[in-house]
């Protein structure tokens, strides 16, 4: 006979008396007890089923089942099904034809932290109608690595915006050994919002917080973060929202540059600046040239991972901006008039990071060298460093020293920090300079002892590379080593860090794929400029790249990762240098290979 399951009869049996089924069902049930005997009957009774909480490796009882038969001509078998069916036991997998009444356990005994959940198939092939499913769940922790998250920061800004406007804040979860998602509300829900109510377990979240008063006041919420097994976190929101203004005021100053009082030396850190607020320091020019914005103070966040430096800031973002009216912004910001004639130095240094970029995007930084002719101002472009401007390099301080010693510039000049982007709260892009200066004649240096090594070795054998030297000057931090590139899987590092004094290290290299294996080992102290020594391994029988350029073909450029920087078919590698950002990069032609340093 063919099988039938009946899910509304399940229902009832579950929820409310034991019902009895039999093969024809010519009378309304439940039958008669003279009925039951005669046809043949089977009556399934529990109590009402709840998620059973355990223990990984520990046995709990999620239930018992009561099955009384009567007269029943075929076996009856219960299965488990579903994912997570291993994790629960039946006491029975079959009962036996004929008449009697028997109690079958239902055990959990998780294997692993998680939430789970089985269905019970119960089947009786001579009483198909009295084929039913169960549905059974549990969820265990580890007794020995209990659940934990954590949440960053734990305290958040007062919310400040007009009303009818929005503004943001970001909060960083973490969690492990966690069963279930963590779940995620404001206890009002009122002008408070979530960027989502679940944040996936066991890995890193980001959870985004907008306030949206619709009316000026004062606003308090609180929201709560729970998952089972943890501590409950609770983060208390306030919020202010002013009226609506009219009038947007300009950030900044004019661009006025005084060139009567040139400084000898330069060195600005930014300290003691409002955050996120408009920068005021004595002989600079904060200048919004377009739209209203200016360069802001700013000081990273405690959880930074160089945490609580003054800096100054500047982005297009804004959360205020409604989507679709996003207009063009620019600023500029100008250091006090330099005294290149008369410094003792001709060193510009300059710490940059960008925050938040992406691939191909639009927003622009730019350094310029500015002088005034004839009360005109006028700026070039700064080349011979790399600005970040992609996905892969937001976080990242980046420190450069630029040497205008043979250089014919103007006696008295500036250095301007342009931003050019969008205004709105689809750019993200953001940058913090530091540490501008020009002029020191005590600023830290680092050098290596070679800026390339090569080593050629045969496949699947460690080979060293020479022993590489650093000596300092003027160093005041330890010298950390960076190691970079699409094969430095292939390359260790002896150490990770060398004292302020400088040392040595050495490097080792192992592959058993053949081929040109390259990596790039950066070299860094606060203050210093960032080196770069280049790693080159010919591994098995490969012939080495050549240092003699020849673009007789058309070329295509390569950076140390791999990606196309460019293609050309100009025959003038000076040229062609000339368009490359500060680094080490691959060129190859259909007869030929060749390595390019820009520096």
């Amino acid at each position: 006979m063919k099988k039938r399951f009946l899910p509304f009869l399940v229902g009832s049996l579950l929820t409310f008396l034991p019902v009895v089924a039999t093969p024809t069902q010519r009378h309304t049930l439940p039958l008669t007890e003279q009925e039951a005997n005669e046809k043949g009957s089977l009556v399934i009774t529990h109590k009402p089923i709840k998620r059973v909480e355990g223990f990984v490796g520990e046995s709990s009882l999620v239930t018992t089942l009561h099955i009384k038969a009567t007269n029943i001509t075929s076996v009856v078998n219960l299965e488990l099904t579903g994912a997570d069916r291993t994790n629960f036991i039946l006491e029975k997998t079959t009962l036996p034809l004929g008449t009697w009444e028997q109690d079958v356990k239902v055990n959990y005994k998780p294997q692993k932290v998680k939430s789970h959940k089985a269905t019970i198939i119960i089947d009786c092939p001579s009483l198909p109608e009295a084929s039913t499913t169960i549905a059974i769940e549990g969820i265990s922790i580890d007794k020995n690595n209990p659940p934990t998250f954590t949440v960053t920061p734990q305290t958040l800004e007062t919310f400040t915006c007009e009303e009818k406007k929005t503004i943001t804040q970001t909060i960083n979860i973490t969690s492990q050994h966690l069963a279930e998602n963590i779940q995620v509300y404001p206890t009002q829900k009122n002008v408070f919002k979530v960027s989502s109510a679940s944040i996936y377990r066991n890995s890193p979240g980001r959870l985004v917080v907008t306030f949206a008063p619709l009316k000026a006041g004062e606003y308090k919420d609180t929201i709560v973060f729970h998952t089972y097994g943890g501590q409950d976190v609770r983060i208390p929101l306030v919020g202010r929202a002013t009226a609506t203004s009219q009038v947007v005021e300009k950030e900044g100053t004019e661009l006025v540059l005084d060139t009567s009082n040139p400084l000898l030396v330069l060195n600005e850190t930014f300290s003691n600046q409002p955050k996120n607020k408009p920068l005021v320091l004595k002989g600079w020019v904060n200048n919004a040239t377009k739209g209203t914005r200016a360069w802001w103070g700013f000081k990273t966040l405690s959880y930074d991972k160089t945490p609580d430096e003054e800096v100054a800031k500047v982005t297009g973002f804004d959360s205020k901006v409604e989507y679709g009216s996003e207009t063009p912004c620019e600023m500029l910001l100008v250091t006090p008039a330099l005294d290149f004639k008369n410094a003792a130095s001709k060193i510009f240094t300059i710490r940059l990071r960008g925050d938040l970029l992406q691939d191909n995007m639009t927003d622009t930084l730019r350094v310029y060298y500015i002088e005034k002719v004839d009360n005109k101002i006028e700026k070039l472009p700064i080349g011979g460093f790399k600005i970040p401007n992609t996905k892969d390099e937001s976080g990242e301080w980046k420190e450069y020293h630029i040497d205008f010693t043979d250089l014919p510039l103007k006696d008295v000049f500036f250095i301007g920090f342009g931003f050019v982007g969008t205004r709105g709260a689809t750019s993200s892009a953001t940058y913090f300079i530091d540490d501008i200066s020009f002029g020191r004649t005590d600023l830290p240096v680092i050098t290596p002892s070679a800026l390339k090594f090569e080593v050629t070795t045969s496949l699947g054998v460690q080979k060293s590379f020479n022993e590489i030297q650093v000596t300092t000057k003027n160093t005041k931090e330890p010298v950390k080593l960076t190691l970079s590139g699409r094969h430095k899987s292939k390359f260790k590092l002896s150490a990770t860090e060398l004292p302020k004094e400088g040392g040595s290290f050495s490097v080792t290299f192992k592959s058993n794929v053949k081929g040109v294996h390259f990596a790039t080992i950066k070299l860094t102290s606060r203050g210093a400029a960032d080196q770069y020594v280049e790693l080159v391994a010919l591994n098995g029988d490969v012939t080495a790249i050549s240092d003699v350029p020849t673009l007789d073909l058309e070329a295509v450029v390569y950076d140390l990762n791999g990606n196309v920087v460019t293609r050309t078919n100009n025959n003038n590698i000076d040229e062609l240098k000339a368009k490359l950002q500060r680094g080490i990069y691959i060129v190859r032609t259909k007869d030929t290979t060749f390595k390019v340093r820009v520096n």
